[in-house]
């Protein structure tokens, strides 16, 4: 069972296509645990349990921090998971290269359960 963190304030308009990329492309190998900010999960010392983190860059309002802030601080953990961008910004590259992140993996939205399964077969080898 591969464990994935979803932080995404907007679940509900993806959550069937990561469903059904579990069942017909993973077999229902796929563990899913959505968090709608930054802070609904603690401590961040604790996210090397996930095998991937798929963040959405921009957070509810009610976040904390912004999906750029959450992979900065990720990224300065023991043992980091693979991350994976989820965003309809068409300019992510760009902003990731401002904030002098790396270049993640991007998953654009509409989203659907092929771009998911390509994306996830490659991150959780």
């Amino acid at each position: 069972m591969k464990k994935i963190a979803i932080f995404e304030n907007q679940y509900h308009q993806v959550k069937i296509q990561f469903e059904v990329a579990n069942k017909i492309f993973f077999n229902d190998m796929l563990e899913y645990h959505q968090f709608n900010s930054s802070q609904d999960y603690t401590p961040i010392s604790n996210i090397s349990e996930f095998n991937l983190v798929i963040i959405d860059i921009s957070l509810s309002s009610n976040s904390d921090k912004d999906g750029f802030d959450l992979i900065e601080e990720i990224l300065i953990q023991n043992n980091p998971p693979k991350i994976l961008i989820l965003t309809g910004n068409s300019n992510i590259k760009e902003n990731l290269k401002k904030r002098n992140l790396p270049d993640l993996p991007i998953l654009m939205k509409p989203i659907d359960p092929i771009d998911i399964k390509d994306n996830l077969s490659k991150l959780l080898v």
